[in-house]
Parts: C-alpha cells; sequence; structure tokens
C-alpha cells in the first residue's frame, strides 16, 4: 500500500513538472516569436526610413537654399509640408518635430528678419535640422578593417 501511494506521489511529481515545463515553454516560445514580429517590422520599415530621412535631407537642402529668398521660400516650404504630412512617421521623433518647425520658421524668415534682427537665431534651428537628418539614420562606418574583407581578391 504503501509502495502504491510513493508511486502515486512520484507520477503526481512528474506530471506537475511536466505541466510546469511545458508552461515555461510555452511563455518562452511566446516572448521570442513577439521579439521576431517587432524586429521584422524594424527591419521591414528600414528602407522607408532611410529614404524618408534621405529625401527629407534633399528638402531641407533646398529650403536652405531659398531661406533668404522671399519669391521662393513659400513654394519651398508649402513643398516640405506637403512632403512632411506623408512621411513624418518615418523619421525619427526628433528629426521629425524639428523639420516640421524648420519649414514653418523658414516660410517667414525673410520677412520677419527685415523687420526684427533679433530673429537670427531662427536661422541656426531650420540650419540643424540637416545635422538630426543625418544623425537619424547614421550607420557604422565601414574602416579600413571591413572594407579589406569585402574587397574581392584574384
Amino acid at each position: 500500500m504503501e509502495n502504491e501511494i510513493m508511486t502515486i506521489y512520484v507520477a503526481l511529481i512528474g506530471l506537475l513538472g511536466t505541466i510546469i515545463g511545458a508552461v515555461i515553454a510555452g511563455i518562452y516560445h511566446w516572448y521570442i516569436s513577439k521579439k521576431d514580429r517587432v524586429n521584422q517590422i524594424r527591419m521591414a520599415a528600414l528602407d522607408k526610413r532611410l529614404q524618408a530621412h534621405q529625401e527629407a535631407y534633399a528638402l531641407w537642402w533646398e529650403l536652405m537654399g531659398q531661406v533668404h529668398n522671399t519669391e521662393k521660400i513659400s513654394e519651398v516650404a508649402l513643398k516640405c509640408q506637403d512632403w512632411w504630412a506623408r512621411n513624418c512617421l518615418y523619421l525619427e521623433p526628433g528629426a521629425r518635430k524639428e523639420f516640421k518647425q524648420a519649414y514653418i520658421l523658414a516660410h517667414d524668415f525673410p520677412s520677419i528678419l527685415a523687420t526684427d534682427p533679433e530673429k537670427r537665431n531662427w536661422f541656426k534651428i531650420i540650419n540643424g535640422v540637416g545635422e538630426l537628418l543625418a544623425k537619424g539614420v547614421e550607420l557604422p562606418s565601414i574602416g579600413e578593417d571591413e572594407a579589406k574583407k569585402i574587397t574581392l581578391t584574384p
């Protein structure tokens, strides 16, 4: 009788261990699959994010070229605004905010500068966007050693 009870206890402990192991394995599998989905989404958006930062940089460059031109700045600022409305979510958050502020300030910069020279600091804000856009997609450089590794030798 005592042997039978002991056998039942051992069987129950084995069953409990199996259940606990299955629960742990299930939680681990869920956690890994969640991380994998997040990484897949990040990788899928990476190309678009790089493209958006490059396009924003080109628009910023155009904006900088026309920031003192009272005839053209409105057109370029509107172009930036239209682009921003379609692509802002792909920009890094800091670049997103500063890009918008830059085209808004640039739109009024020539006229404000003529009446209020104190607004010269607006130019620093507008000018700083280029660096933010570049940092938003900063990639590690390929150093000399890495370049040697990928160079094909005959």
